[in-house]
């Protein structure tokens, strides 16, 4: 199954992962916001997906890969309350208990323009 979802495209990754009812983690932060994009354009819907960062979660370094198992388990036990078109980015928090619900942010043009498109306003540009 891993080789077979290796081989797929991004939007069939997505659509595939929506099927089976699961979100996409994924640092293809510019490849998946024009795919959700379009998406909420179609009227089309995905599960979630969750950006991640290689520099936040940079492989070099000897706290990887137990830093995104932190912050996806953090995640994990704390997830959105939509079941659909939600995006969020992983946070890296060093110390002090687990980020809330509230506390996850969304990237600051993608996300703030995402929610306001959602919000059923007819345009694609940001709030003021």
């Amino acid at each position: 199954m891993t080789s077979a979802l290796a081989s797929l495209g991004d939007e069939d990754l997505l659509r595939f992962a929506t099927a089976d009812a699961r979100t996409v983690v994924t640092e293809k932060v510019k490849d998946f916001e024009r795919i959700v994009r379009t998406g909420l354009r179609r009227a089309s819907h995905h599960a979630g997906v969750v950006f991640t960062s290689p520099r936040r979660f940079h492989r070099g370094r000897l706290s990887y890969p137990d830093d995104l198992v932190v912050a996806l388990r953090s995640f994990l036990a704390d997830p959105p309350v939509e079941t659909l078109d939600w995006v969020r980015w992983l946070v890296l928090r060093r110390g002090g208990p687990a980020p809330s619900a509230a506390e996850w942010t969304l990237g600051p043009r993608f996300g703030l323009r995402l929610a306001y498109e959602r919000l059923g306003n007819g345009r694609n540009s940001a709030p003021p």
